[in-house]
């Protein structure tokens, strides 16, 4: 934590800007802990005096792409809270961050990481070898070789006509869906 605020502030310090509901507390929190800790080796004493100080609760969420400046009462990812009881102290949920939570800052670096991360899905998407989702089986029936996954595993392989003839999950599924097509009689 310690080192994450000393990072943040050194990043201030070089024009890094920082935005979303909690980023004046993240802005203060980087500035008091290098004011009251930078730059020196932390002993048991001034470390349990980090922890224990409330403004200094931030926690980086790299795969969030965010960072967490954790005050129980605004923490929406707190299952207590959810339910109406009193929110609990200690640490978040990282792995229940909510893009609506007023606890979240984002630096340059984040919104960079972020902007990556879509080129790079945007590239992965526009490639013509990806897998696209499907919503009509009638689609594909003139595709080369359509594969059947179920839980990730292969378990059908062929052309229409022969999953078709096959009788598996894709005929199934096919038959089915047409079936929802059909129309009724009047």
């Amino acid at each position: 934590m310690a080192e994450y605020l000393s990072n943040v502030a050194e990043q201030l310090g070089n024009g890094e800007h920082v935005t979303g509901p909690a980023a004046g507390r993240l802005i203060a929190a980087a500035r008091a802990a290098t004011a009251s800790f930078g730059g020196i080796y932390l002993s048991p004493k001034d470390a349990a005096a980090l922890l224990a100080e409330p403004a200094f609760q931030v926690h980086d969420n790299p795969q969030a792409l965010l960072t967490c400046n954790y005050d129980p009462s605004k923490a929406l990812c707190d299952p207590e809270r959810r339910n109406g009881q009193r929110p609990r102290r200690g640490q978040p949920s990282l792995d229940r961050c909510d893009v609506a939570c007023a606890n979240i800052a984002r630096t340059d670096t984040h919104i960079d990481l972020a902007r990556h991360e879509a080129g790079n899905r945007q590239t992965l998407i526009a490639n013509p070898l990806t897998p696209q989702p499907l919503h009509r089986l009638a689609n594909i029936t003139h595709a080369d070789r359509i594969f059947i996954l179920d839980r990730g595993a292969l378990v059908e392989a062929g052309t229409h006509a022969e999953l078709m003839a096959a009788g598996g999950i894709y005929s199934q599924l096919f038959t089915l869906q047409a079936a929802g097509y059909q129309s009724s009689p009047a």
